[in-house]
């Protein structure tokens, strides 16, 4: 992450260049996580429980980490209050916006657009972790707290702001990943259950320090602004209640 700068940012800071060098920081371990992944799958379809598969498992727990410990160099160069009068407004979109709450117009369209912002949950990479290790996020109607509805049809949604072949990668690993459903049917005291279970508490660890981030860098400056506002993250949802609601489908995971 020392070795690679912004060429052109909104802003010209030194705050929004190291936002940026972060967020890549966590993009550039895909490659890694994706094949582990690969390799974690196809040997627990041979035998999930020989030792190989374990050490797989393992690997795919640290990795996990290792982004968590990239997602806190965030305070480094980063600091909360620039990041929420600064930097935050670029990041935003038209959806659920009170200054446009039809969106916006573009070209020629007849209907506005609610396009949403920069969001975590636009990331393949993070997705990715979800699908290799079976985690569920529900669809329903029901949680207005969110601003979005359910976690699962938001990330779906965030899904159309990828690239095609990104889209398509996630479609093909949930038609195809069965790390769960080999788990689970693996005996009751096999290893890999605790190594499955040491990888949803990596995951976990993870959502926490996001929340923290979020909280941080857009809640609090929130309030201390105006007390009385709704909190928008970039991406168009209430974030505390979303990502908790995401960090809770970890939890339910959980297997014996």
């Amino acid at each position: 992450m020392e070795n690679v700068w912004t060429l052109a940012t909104s802003t010209g800071s030194v705050d929004e260049s190291w936002f940026f060098v972060v967020s890549l920081g966590i993009e550039a371990e895909s490659g890694n996580l994706l094949r582990t992944g690969f390799e974690l799958d196809a040997q627990l379809k041979t035998d999930p429980t020989l030792p190989s598969a374990v050490r797989l498992m393992d690997q795919f727990t640290l990795l996990i980490d290792r982004m968590a410990g990239i997602l806190v160099r965030m305070y480094e160069e980063c600091m909360p209050m620039v990041f929420y009068h600064r930097i935050h407004r670029y990041l935003g979109g038209w959806r659920n916006s009170s200054d446009l709450p039809r969106g916006l117009f573009y070209g020629d369209d007849e209907e506005p657009r609610q396009l949403a912002g920069a969001s975590a949950a636009q990331s393949p990479v993070i997705q990715v972790i979800d699908i290799v290790l079976g985690v569920k996020h529900g669809h329903h109607d029901a949680d207005t707290d969110t601003f979005v509805g359910s976690s699962g049809t938001y990330l779906l949604e965030m899904r159309e702001f990828m690239t095609r072949e990104h889209r398509e990668c996630l479609q093909w690993l949930e038609g195809h990943m069965r790390v769960r459903e080999n788990i689970l049917a693996s005996p009751p005291n096999s290893p890999i259950r605790v190594s499955y279970q040491n990888a949803l508490n990596a995951l976990r660890r993870l959502r926490d320090k996001h929340l923290q981030i979020v909280t941080n860098y857009v809640v609090i400056p929130a309030r201390k602004t105006d007390g009385q506002a709704e909190i928008h993250g970039t991406g168009g949802s209430n974030p505390i209640p979303f990502l908790k609601e995401v960090r809770d489908h970890v939890t339910e995971a959980a297997i014996q």
